[in-house]
């Protein structure tokens, strides 16, 4: 059997930080309501609520417009590179090129069609309210949650549908920064350790074995990191390992 790694990811900047938050949404997202489940699409509405919440702040679309230009500028420098497999490239250029269309085109906030939906309206809030979802609370919700699957999937696939391109995006961008950090291996000598980069990054990446019974810590910034291996999470107060614990770092 395989053994299973675990790969924990710290960001270091804010941009960074809200591409994981989002991926996260979008990944649970997928997973909720495809299942068909009246209980998981209960939860996968807390999860859409959670992921407009995400996306209402800042100028997130901004931001990623200038993320896909500053790859697509580096990646253009690299046609005619002989070393460089050339329709590969071009298609992935063309790729960059329907994402940012869609973000450009994309009219007002993201989300913002799906914020208007009256049903999704009345259910955020009390939804959230320890109790607020009872059928007397929120009848609607009962009704809906006991229509066929078929049709409540048919729902959320309308909702998702507005943020596709928003997803692929994302996707895209931590796909391209994950690519950047290869995995070393790494010690940290009873339980610690801590290391200066010469560059700035924007993603440290952690991998462990699964049945390591400890987990990182980390504190970090552009230009340094920290990180303790803690035992006894989830059973009380976590402290860190006097063991020496192998692990690989990727920096982003």
């Amino acid at each position: 059997m395989q053994e299973q790694i675990l790969t924990y990811e710290h960001p270091l900047d804010e941009h960074t930080r809200t591409c994981l938050r989002l991926e996260h949404l979008f990944a649970q997202q997928q997973l909720l309501f495809a299942q068909g489940d009246p209980g998981l699409d209960r939860a996968a509405l807390l999860n859409l609520l959670d992921l407009l919440e995400c996306l209402d702040r800042g100028d997130i679309k901004a931001e990623f417009i200038k993320a896909l230009e500053n790859h697509t500028s580096h990646f253009q420098k690299l046609l005619g590179n002989p070393n460089i497999d050339e329709s590969k490239l071009t298609r992935f250029l063309e790729q960059l090129e329907r994402i940012s269309d869609w973000l450009r085109g994309y009219q007002g906030k993201f989300g913002m069609e799906i914020r208007n939906d009256a049903f999704l309206e009345a259910a955020k809030h009390r939804i959230r309210i320890p109790g607020g979802a009872c059928c007397f609370d929120l009848p609607e919700l009962h009704y809906f949650l006991n229509q066929p699957a078929e049709v409540r999937q048919q729902r959320f696939g309308s909702w998702m549908q507005d943020l596709s391109g928003l997803s692929t995006c994302i996707r895209v961008l931590l796909r391209l920064l994950r690519e950047k950090g290869k995995f070393a291996e790494q010690v940290a000598d009873g339980g610690f350790f801590q290391q200066d980069f010469a560059n700035s990054h924007d993603l440290i990446r952690i991998a462990v074995p699964g049945d390591l019974p400890f987990y990182p810590e980390v504190s970090a910034s552009r230009r340094h990191i920290s990180v303790r291996f803690l035992e006894g999470g989830g059973t009380g107060h976590a402290t860190q390992t006097p063991a020496d614990v192998p692990f690989d770092l990727a920096l982003c």
